[in-house]
């Protein structure tokens, strides 16, 4: 009888054991899943201000790399108290976050946007930026999270820059490092992660005002304004032009090209006058015994290539008719035919 007592005991004592160590696992799981959840949390949070903070530079770079430093600025009506260190209410304002993003979190991060570390060029200057946890993912020991560090890491695909020894002269993500100083802010302390904002990467991404990238682009181009080339225009489609002009009319442009008002051709600007580009056609003139191209039923009969009595450069007028009208006058027409040269 006592050993069976003592046995069920000792059942009992190894199940209260066994819970115990469940209890002490599941709380440990919990507590590690809170961790995590609350990093998950924290690193959406700092993406958001990372793409805020990338159309920040997109929009104001222009303005900002030319002002003081740690100055306000005013941008698009809205005032900057200090445009190296935006707020996150400056942002909305500004219209780079959403309206209703929440500001929960800003007293955890630290914003700062400043030029490049290697300098400006004469000709290219950047800003760059950093989204920065104030609180250091740190042990119990107070060094550098390994575990935590190598989850942000994960988190953020590996865009996610930390502080960690003995490279902690860096501030360093998988394809990134930095110099582990940021003037008035000096250097991060170990187990600080953050975010980037590099501005050469944002400069790629946009073409430029004299720009050597071919842009390539996807889908059609709509300009207002005229469109200027040094070099030839080629296409592999259709060429489209909805000018129409008149033969003979004047023209803006030397070389200029429109589309014939009357006829299936197309004219060309030479010499100050609409002209057809019929292959070799030089046209044709009628004109009377006095020089003229005029008559009292046709109208006007000048060349409608050349615009005049007369044929072009390269071009010889043939006689191809002489007739009279009811009057009695005499008239002449000529067809200019392609001058050829013998060598």
């Amino acid at each position: 009888m006592n050993t069976q007592r003592g046995s069920v005991l000792l059942e009992y004592l190894v199940v209260l054991a066994l819970t115990l160590l469940a209890t002490i696992w599941a709380l440990s799981a919990w507590s590690e899943k809170r961790e995590t959840l609350a990093l998950e949390a924290k690193v959406l949070w700092m993406q958001a201000v990372q793409g805020a903070v990338e159309r920040y530079i997109e929009r104001f770079s222009h303005t900002l790399i030319e002002s003081e430093s740690y100055s306000a600025q005013q941008l698009n009506d809205v005032l900057v108290h200090n445009w190296q260190h935006p707020t996150i209410a400056e942002l909305r304002d500004l219209e780079v976050l959403p309206g209703s993003f929440s500001d929960a979190l800003e007293d955890k991060v630290r914003i700062w946007v400043f030029k490049s570390p290697q300098g400006c060029s004469e000709d290219l200057c950047f800003l760059h930026a950093l989204i920065a946890a104030r609180t250091p993912l740190l042990n119990a020991d107070g060094a550098a999270d390994a575990k935590r560090l190598s989850l942000w890491r994960e988190l953020t695909q590996g865009a996610g820059l930390v502080v960690q020894a003995p490279y902690d002269q860096w501030i360093a993500a998988q394809h990134l490092r930095w110099p582990n100083t940021f003037g008035q802010q000096g250097a991060l302390g170990e187990g600080t992660i953050a975010l980037a904002v590099q501005g050469d990467e944002l400069w790629h991404r946009y073409l430029r005002v004299r720009d050597d990238r071919d842009p390539f682009f996807q889908n059609q181009v709509t300009v207002t304004g005229p469109v200027h080339s040094e070099h030839s225009l080629a296409t592999e489609g259709y060429l489209l032009m909805q000018e129409q002009a008149q033969a003979a009319a004047s023209c803006p442009r030397d070389g200029a090209l429109a589309y014939d008002q009357f006829y299936p051709a197309f004219l060309t600007c030479r010499q100050g006058l609409w002209t057809r580009m019929i292959g070799y056609d030089g046209g044709h003139y009628i004109e009377d015994r006095y020089g003229y191209c005029a008559h009292p039923t046709l109208g006007d009969t000048r060349n409608p290539v050349t615009g005049s009595c007369s044929c072009g450069e390269h071009f010889v007028a043939t006689p191809i008719s002489l007739f009279t009208d009811s009057q009695g006058h005499t008239y002449r027409s000529y067809l200019c035919r392609p001058r050829f040269r013998m060598n």
